[in-house]
């Protein structure tokens, strides 16, 4: 190992003390490129991390059920004949975000003229889209253009007077007015 080190030396030794500078002079500029990329890497702890992309956290679509399971019992409850209920919710599709985003859009055309009747037009789009990114406290985030809430499936009322035909057309007729779904969509049974 010591021989190939003393060997390894040697050349560095002749390569230095020879005459051919253009040799001499791309190995000390080998070596400041390799000095520039360990400080830089050494660098790096004192640099902020760039952390990836965050997208806005959506609300769990059990969350958004439950809240608007518990807000419809405690409307239900109060319509006259109602008693005690229960609530259930579905959904047909949960949260869904629209990311803004920036586009290019690049047209070529070109026209081949080959004599006198005989014309040829060549056009080429091109479009480019990405997402629109902010960064805020060292983060990195999407911007958010359109937040678009959970469809309802539909609901299911269990309540104490949910034999009457009246509270049911109550019931339904709330629900319906609430959620903006359409009647068929709500069903409301008697509890037993």
């Amino acid at each position: 190992m010591e021989g190939k080190s003393n060997a390894l030396f040697s050349k560095v030794k002749v390569i230095f003390t020879g005459e051919n500078k253009k040799q001499q002079l791309i190995i000390v500029l080998g070596l400041i490129g390799m000095a520039l990329i360990l400080l830089s890497e050494l660098a790096q702890p004192w640099k902020s991390p760039k952390q990836k992309v965050q997208e806005e956290e959506p609300a769990s679509n059990e969350a958004y059920i439950q809240q608007m399971e518990q807000r419809l019992t405690s409307m239900v409850e109060t319509i006259s004949g109602t008693g005690k209920c229960q609530v259930m919710v579905t959904l047909q599709q949960g949260t869904e975000y629209v990311y803004a985003s920036e586009g290019k859009t690049t047209m070529d055309r070109s026209q081949n003229l080959e004599g006198e009747s005989a014309k040829k037009m060549e056009q080429k789009d091109n479009n480019e889209s990405k997402i629109v990114i902010l960064e805020q406290n060292g983060t990195s985030k999407a911007l958010i253009e359109t937040k678009i809430e959970p469809q309802i499936k539909g609901v299911v009322v269990v309540c104490e007077g949910g034999d009457s035909a009246v509270v049911k057309e109550r019931i339904v007729e709330a629900v319906t007015t609430v959620l903006g779904i359409k009647s068929n969509q709500v069903c409301v049974v008697p509890k037993g």
